[in-house]
């Protein structure tokens, strides 16, 4: 956005030079009222072109606030739901239930079922793991299938990129069941609805489940 208002002022800043020197009969002056328009319509090109993105933010911010959404957005699904692995989610934490929309499915959790939510990393999950006594026993109780899957990888196949996971810990019947994202490219995004989701259980004064590695 700043980067478009700067060339925009810059395009202006040609285009009345150039028009002031070409009165005053310099012909420079055509050369930067053409620069200055060719800025002018760039910065016009780009900003009709993103006109789609703008109206899809905005129909889905009026969407959060019909539903009374307290957090919401677009993240890749890890594991937990009958969804194939990084197809994008709208996930929607509303006062009293947890909504995920992916496609013609829509899934819906209560937040008094939803014990934890976390963020963690790959390398933290693989470090747990190989700390832990039974090996893939200790991988697989750690967030369920994410632990099983990451807690298992060799060491040397562990990426040097850390991949981060948004993790929704959740109580089904006697079991504990796990909902993951990735959040790599939104991990602040991801933490500010974890210590929202702390707040609510200080408040409350609900206990949640801390995993310490």
């Amino acid at each position: 956005m700043l980067e478009r208002i700067c060339v925009l002022v810059l395009g202006i800043i040609f285009a009345v030079l150039g028009l002031v020197l070409v009165i005053d009969g310099d012909k420079f002056g055509w050369f930067l009222l053409l620069l200055g328009l060719f800025f002018i319509t760039l910065v016009f090109a780009d900003w009709m072109s993103k006109a789609p993105e703008r109206k899809a933010a905005l129909a889905e911010k009026e969407k959060m606030a019909q539903m009374d959404c307290i957090w919401g957005n677009q993240l890749p699904h890890t594991t937990g739901l009958p969804v194939a692995e990084k197809v994008v989610c709208s996930v929607y934490y509303l006062p009293d239930k947890l909504v995920i929309e992916s496609g013609a499915a829509n899934f819906s959790l209560p937040t008094d079922r939803i014990t934890d939510i976390s963020v963690i990393t790959d390398v933290e999950i693989q470090k747990h793991y190989t700390s832990s006594i039974g090996g893939a026993v200790g991988g697989a109780l750690l967030f369920g299938p994410l632990g099983a899957m990451i807690g298992g990888r060799p060491k040397k196949q562990m990426s040097e990129n850390v991949t981060f996971y948004l993790v929704f810990t959740y109580q089904k019947d006697d079991d504990i069941k796990y909902i993951t994202f990735d959040v790599t490219q939104k991990v602040a995004e991801a933490r500010q609805l974890k210590n929202l989701f702390k707040e609510q259980n200080d408040q409350s004064g609900r206990t949640s489940i801390e995993v310490n590695l």
